[in-house]
């Protein structure tokens, strides 16, 4: 008989983001096709909303002694996907997940980080602090070619880092009516000086000439509220808003009717690219760059959405959709295949203490 291994999933689960429920229900899938018995806790905001839907121990991420009693559980405890640690938008933040690092470690857990966007930091103590707990992990992957040259450098090449997709790459999706065919996906965030009047008049522009409707994907809340107000703002006609529901597969079967994508949320790119679908990238931020680079797409500046660079950009990449598609499909389906299971094949099957 084979003895169980205990996981712990950390991450900015619960906080109804589309793109990080998206990362842990690739994660969840992936963990459940090991060959061997496995138990999951998952640290969650919001934990009794997982009861029904997520097949192992849910507990607060919030509740020190949730934390303790959760990581004392398990061997091993993976840090899941998305940009966990940034000093960005909130130090705070970066404090919580070295702080659980730490943890770990002190409670001689394995540590995985898997999947990783790491960006510069602004501060010389995050630095310091990110590159003294990342010694005590045990592995360390990252989904873009920038953050794993950042996080080599930081970290002086004491740690081997490897590269793999973003989790969310790996979700299949789900065929569904064709209710959406040939729209044009768009996303956009609630951010300081999102030129609305710009952004309104190039799409009305843009379906006027190529008789083309759009799709508003929000994968957040506050995406819903710029969504709404887009559509106030343009004829009824032209767009309609898609309320992500139930299984994530399901939208990605709705993505992928999309003749293309114009997203300013990394995940609405991401996705699109899973399912072979171009896209124009709004560079608000330097992962959506580094991604787009990836997978040879489009973008344009943030500052160019009330530029004619906007328009022109969205027109070239319609325009040349079919070959942006082929040329996305033949990279993606490289980097899908090299990350294929990357998580049980290369990471726990190392640390079974059956294997």
């Amino acid at each position: 008989l084979f003895s169980q291994m205990n996981l712990a999933l950390v991450g900015y689960f619960g906080y109804n983001n589309f793109g990080d429920e998206a990362i842990l229900q690739s994660i969840v899938s992936q963990l459940r096709a090991y060959p061997r018995p496995l138990s999951l806790v998952l640290f969650a905001h919001k934990a009794a909303s997982y009861q029904s839907s997520f097949h192992g121990t849910v507990l607060s991420r919030k509740s020190f002694p949730a934390l303790i009693a959760g990581i004392s559980m398990v061997d091993i405890v993976v840090f899941a996907g998305g940009t966990l640690f940034q000093d960005r938008t909130s130090f705070r933040n970066l404090l919580y997940y070295l702080g659980l690092i730490v943890l770990a470690r002190i409670l001689g857990k394995k540590i995985i980080l898997y999947s990783q966007g790491v960006e510069p930091f602004r501060y010389s103590l995050s630095k310091w602090l990110v590159k003294n707990a990342l010694l005590f992990c045990h592995t360390i992957t990252v989904r873009d070619k920038e953050s794993h040259a950042y996080l080599n450098e930081l970290l002086g090449g004491k740690k081997r880092i490897q590269y793999t997709v973003d989790s969310a790459m790996m979700i299949a999706p789900y065929q569904t009516n064709n209710l959406y065919q040939n729209c044009i996906g768009i996303n956009f965030m609630n951010i300081k000086q999102l030129p609305l009047d710009s952004i309104v008049s190039q799409l009305e522009r843009f379906s006027e000439k190529y008789r083309r409707k759009f799709l508003y994907l929000p994968l957040s809340k506050e995406d819903g509220l710029i969504g709404r107000e887009i559509k106030k703002r343009l004829p009824d006609s032209m767009m309609a808003i898609f309320e992500p529901s139930g299984h994530i597969s399901t939208s990605l079967g709705v993505l992928k009717q999309m003749d293309m994508m114009v997203g300013c949320r990394l995940h609405s790119l991401i996705l699109s690219a899973a399912v072979g679908v171009p896209f124009l990238g709004i560079h608000y931020h330097d992962k959506v760059e580094s991604f787009a680079k990836d997978v040879k797409q489009k973008y344009v500046p943030f500052s160019d959405l009330q530029t004619e660079t906007f328009y022109s950009n969205l027109v070239e990449v319609f325009e040349n959709r079919t070959a942006y598609r082929n040329q996305l499909n033949a990279l993606v389906r490289d980097l899908k295949e090299q990350s294929r299971d990357n998580l049980i094949n290369t990471i726990l099957l190392k640390y079974d203490k059956n294997g």
